[in-house]
């Protein structure tokens, strides 16, 4: 009770000592805040180091297996003209009852296909190169935001939860949430159109190889940091005496300590707070909606790392968090529409099971087909 009375005090008379001096106050906020983390970090090195540890492990097991590779194969992709070549094909699918340009497709596949913060990253530079409008752009940035499929059926489904079916649930409820959010958000006025012309220029297989293993290098040791940094910051949270007294109290209202824990600890970063719901002990629907939601939601995390594609424009966060957060309530409200339909009918197997490999074809198969009927249907879109 003491430490936490000298912790109040102590903080206050910083507080009140920054706000003396003449600077913003997001400055004096900032550093209050780091101020805090540091004394927190000199007080309790070994709590630090071992959720830091912790952090690393669930990057190195859940996230590097998947992330790294498939990241190879998406620069690839775009390398070689990949998802230009998808979004001229499924573009006018997409785009044509959203009352988006053919030109928005780019982006709209890369998040599908690469998941974030790419989606955001293409939507800025179509809008930079002058390929859609302000309006356009604004609405782009909400569509194009979605957590990729190899985070959701590796990361999550396989190493988290240990059954990838679950993953297509997600899956699902990722795509067709900000598919609705497109249909919601509907221009009434129709979009000017750009024409969107995709430089071939010719490159050498080694090279390409080369600069997209670079690329991937980058963008894992990126995202490892923020899985890291998060898990520090999320253990600091979860272990200090203030969290304990208020954790507590919620048992006098009947509220689940674990749905709390991982409803607000989850938020912050999309990874760890995965992981907190797989930990927990609420039942399977509940941790498919709560990951659900962060996977269409993004976190604090994957907010502030889309925001830096765009915060150059004039574009609200208020309005794109908002926007964030009914996306990932339609995913819930989707997510648990299948499990009542379906949940019961789904097989379960572990790491110490047998497999049958004859199912993982399935969704080669549903990919083929698509890709078959989009071919097919080519010349009444007119996606050339």
């Amino acid at each position: 009770m003491y430490s936490i009375f000298l912790l109040i005090t102590a903080s206050a008379l910083l507080l009140y000592t920054l706000s003396k001096l003449h600077f913003s106050r997001t400055s004096i906020f900032i550093t209050f805040s780091l101020t805090i983390l540091i004394f927190y970090f000199v007080v309790n090195p070994r709590s630090c180091m071992d959720s830091a540890l912790q952090g690393a492990e669930l990057f190195i097991k859940a996230v590097l297996p998947s992330l790294f590779p498939f990241l190879v194969i998406c620069n690839l992709l775009i390398a070689f003209d990949g998802i230009a070549i998808y979004s001229k094909l499924l573009g006018p699918i997409l785009c044509k009852p959203l009352r988006l340009s053919k030109n928005c497709s780019f982006a709209i596949v890369a998040s599908m296909l690469c998941g974030y913060p790419l989606g955001a990253k293409y939507s800025a530079e179509l809008y930079s190169n002058g390929y859609i409008d302000e309006s356009e752009f604004k609405r782009l940035l909400n569509i194009a935001s979605n957590a990729g499929p190899i985070f959701i059926l590796g990361s999550v489904a396989s190493s988290m939860l240990n059954n990838i079916y679950y993953g297509y649930i997600i899956l699902a409820a990722n795509y067709l949430s900000f598919f609705i959010i497109g249909l919601l958000s509907r221009n009434k006025t129709k979009t000017r159109k750009f024409d969107l012309k995709i430089k071939h220029s010719p490159i050498n297989i080694g090279e390409a190889f080369k600069l997209s293993i670079n690329d991937a290098i980058n963008g894992t040791l990126m995202v490892g940091g923020y899985v890291i940094i998060f898990a520090v910051l999320i253990s600091i949270i979860k272990n200090n005496a203030i969290t304990s007294i208020i954790s507590s109290n919620t048992l006098n209202f009947n509220i689940n300590r674990d749905f709390l824990s991982a409803l607000l600890l989850g938020s912050l970063d999309l990874t760890n707070g995965c992981n907190i719901i797989t930990s927990s002990s609420l039942t399977m629907t509940i941790k498919l909606c709560l990951i659900s939601f962060f996977c269409c939601f993004g976190g604090f995390s994957i907010i502030a790392q889309t925001h830096a594609f765009f915060y150059k424009y004039k574009v609200s966060v208020k309005r794109y968090f908002i926007t964030k957060v009914l996306q990932g309530l339609i995913g819930v409200l989707i997510t648990l529409i299948i499990c009542i339909l379906f949940i019961n009918s789904i097989p379960t197997f572990s790491s110490n099971n047998s497999i049958n490999y004859t199912q993982f074809w399935i969704p080669y198969l549903i990919f083929m087909i698509i890709t078959i009927i989009s071919l097919s249907i080519e010349s009444l879109f007119d996606a050339t």
